[in-house]
């Protein structure tokens, strides 16, 4: 017979395999094709918002007073985002967190209501890579530098 405390252990040993296995450690670019690694429940207030960047047709970039920036992503696509007359955020007792929704205006009286599908603080690091991720700005490895006199080693040629 198998020993009851044995058949337990290995109970609790299978279960936490795999837990263990459904946690990612994952990189910058890791989370669900997210160059920010997935947080997703946080919040900010609506008075705070300082401006906002359009990254793409469904991800925002919010500049929030004394805080830094957020990555807000839609619950889906909004067709040429980035050229709509204004963004609103709306919530219920002011505080913008997943739940909460956007009001695109169209322009000529016509909005569109999209819901929020996660909110994240983006340390400065991460401000990078975002941007890079959406090619909002240039990686600095490829980066070129300013024409000019270049230093380091210099070629002799023999005769």
């Amino acid at each position: 017979m198998i020993d009851e405390g044995f058949s337990r252990q290995s109970f609790v040993i299978a279960f936490s395999c795999v837990l263990f296995g459904c946690v990612s450690t994952g990189d910058d670019y890791e989370s669900a094709g997210d160059p920010v690694n997935a947080r997703g429940h946080e919040c900010f207030f609506e008075s705070t918002i300082r401006g906002y960047d359009v990254l793409d047709d469904k991800n925002l970039l919010v500049s929030i007073a004394n805080r830094g920036f957020y990555h807000v992503e839609l619950r889906r696509s909004v067709d040429d985002l980035d050229k709509h007359w204004s963004i609103r955020f709306v919530s219920q007792a002011g505080g913008i967190c997943n739940g909460s929704h956007v009001i695109v205006n169209h322009g000529f009286g016509r909005r569109q209501q999209v819901g929020l599908s996660s909110i994240r603080e983006i340390t400065p690091g991460e401000l990078d890579l975002l941007l890079v991720h959406y090619g909002k700005q240039v990686p600095v490895a490829n980066q070129t530098a300013e024409p000019g006199e270049s230093y380091g080693a210099e070629v002799e040629v023999l005769d």
